[in-house]
């Protein structure tokens, strides 16, 4: 329905449309909308076919169509309005305590203006189906599981792609426009406006939309009509839209051979913040290029708070220099206390005593090496045992004979826990039978009884414990191994059995 109204420049014409986006209950139940210059506005317009009309210039004024307010800034522009409305009559109220949320700018805290602009998309839905069919059939697995119903609403709801970006710093984006023909309009599918929109396989074998797509190598002339003077698009790629194509990309590039050795890998680690704006998308875009997932497990690690529980942020001064507190406690102690005692995939507040606890204990394997050190056995027919079975078969004293059992199971539970990612669990499990069970008990025991066997059980099961410890805290176990002239490089060691 059209009607007339008044407003601030004069009488105007304007549709009336009902959409499930207004909420009858709040308010008139009717809203105006703007769709040159608000997002949710913009798609309402496009499901009722309503033009557009953009009152605000990229030079951040109010351009031809704002009448007598052109040349103003939008914030300038705002208030002569609003004065003029309520001379006219046309405001029945302001309530100034009213809050509502509006966009800033991350850097410099202005408010930002939504503008239409030409861009280019990916249409999604076709990628999105295929990432969905590979996780619902198990082919990739999230740690924790509770992120893939994350990952899959994402996808099913997915929406076109804009890949790109007015930005100086990027890829460009490697399509050309012919300058003589001038034939520059590209007709989207599912708008009414001017886009560059479309798959790969349109972009590359459509030209007379004007834009010439190649794989980034310049065309020698327009295909429309022969001319050399072809421009490339000043658009870059979105950031992400590059990253997704990390798994394969750096890969093909290259010697040859890393790409069939290690795509697809086995396990993709990172934080869950990006699981939509990375992982989804390396999958959707992995299965396009190679046909293949990019990665089979997804581990997906939680966000270190402050020691407040609050997210660091440079503007609020509450970022922890990770180089001071390593340099305070220790690279071991920081990567051990970030592990323990937190539910992986769980958020956590940065803990200076958690920090201190761990720092005591990687010194206490340094004591634990420096005694072992000393009560190394003499006798060159004693070799370091390897394999838990072989300890237990050489073992004469019951409490060594225990203490092998032990570390047996010990193995098996810290094994299970690094397959199924649960890293806490491992860390937690070391730290108590490090400490209490190996430390507190056993050397206390050895102490009194040492003699070339027992010595023996106590280098093979201390090595046995340092290779175990050793994903966690790699530098100690690393230098207490090689001040302990064991063979090679504890990192190279096979795992325990």
């Amino acid at each position: 329905k059209e009607v007339e109204i008044e407003t601030v420049l004069g009488k105007a014409i304007i549709r009336v449309v009902a959409d499930d986006a207004v909420d009858p209950e709040f308010g008139t139940g009717v809203v105006k909308i703007t769709p040159s210059h608000d997002f949710n506005d913009f798609e309402i317009a496009q499901r009722h076919n309503l033009s557009m009309k953009q009152v605000i210039g990229f030079d951040g004024k109010m351009n031809e169509h704002a009448g007598k307010f052109a040349g103003m800034y939008v914030g300038q522009a705002r208030k002569v309005i609003i004065e003029e409305m309520q001379q006219k009559g046309l405001i029945e109220k302001i309530d100034d305590k009213y809050i509502h949320r509006i966009g800033l700018c991350y850097k410099c805290k202005n408010v930002l203006e939504p503008l239409p602009l030409e861009q280019w998309f990916v249409r999604m839905e076709p990628l999105a189906k295929r990432a969905i069919e590979v996780v619902k059939k198990g082919k990739i697995k999230f740690y924790p599981q509770r992120h893939e119903k994350t990952y899959l609403n994402f996808l099913e709801n997915i929406r076109d792609w804009n890949i790109s970006r007015q930005i100086v710093w990027g890829i460009r984006i490697p399509a050309w426009r012919c300058q003589k023909c001038k034939n520059q309009k590209l007709k989207s599918k599912n708008t009414n406006q001017n886009a560059k929109i479309g798959n790969n396989e349109e972009m590359e074998q459509s030209t007379n939309n004007g834009w010439v797509v190649t794989d980034g190598t310049k065309p020698e002339k327009c295909p429309n009509c022969g001319s050399a003077q072809l421009e490339q698009d000043e658009d870059t790629f979105d950031t992400w839209f590059s990253s997704a194509q990390w798994p394969f990309a750096t890969l093909q590039t290259a010697k040859e051979g890393d790409f069939g050795t290690f795509y697809p890998t086995t396990v993709l680690e990172t934080m869950y913040d990006i699981l939509l704006f990375w992982v989804a998308r390396m999958v959707m875009v992995g299965l396009y290029v190679t046909g293949e997932i990019p990665f089979q497990n997804v581990v997906l690690h939680g966000m270190v708070k402050d020691p407040l529980g609050k997210k660091m942020s440079k503007s609020k001064g509450n970022v922890v220099d990770p180089l001071e507190i390593v340099e305070q406690y220790g690279a071991d102690a920081v990567r051990f206390a970030l592990v323990y005692g937190t539910a992986f995939g769980n958020d956590q507040s940065l803990s200076y005593p958690k920090l201190e606890a761990m720092r005591k204990f990687t010194n206490k394997l340094w004591n634990m090496g420096r005694f072992i050190a000393m009560k190394r056995i003499q006798n060159s027919k004693f070799k370091i045992q390897n394999s838990v079975q072989e300890i237990l078969e050489i073992a004469t004293h019951k409490n060594d004979k225990t203490m092998v059992k032990r570390t047996q199971k010990l193995i098996k539970e810290i094994t299970e826990y690094l397959d199924g990612y649960q890293f806490n669990y491992a860390a937690e499990r070391l730290y108590d039978f490090v400490w209490h069970e190996f430390a507190d008990k056993y050397i206390e025991d050895v102490k009194k009884r040492i003699d070339d066997n027992s010595s023996l059980i106590l280098n093979s099961l201390f090595i046995i414990l340092l290779k175990l410890l050793h994903p966690f805290t790699p530098f100690v176990t690393e230098e207490i191994y090689q001040q302990l002239k064991f063979e090679g490089s504890l990192m190279m060691q096979p795992w325990p059995k």
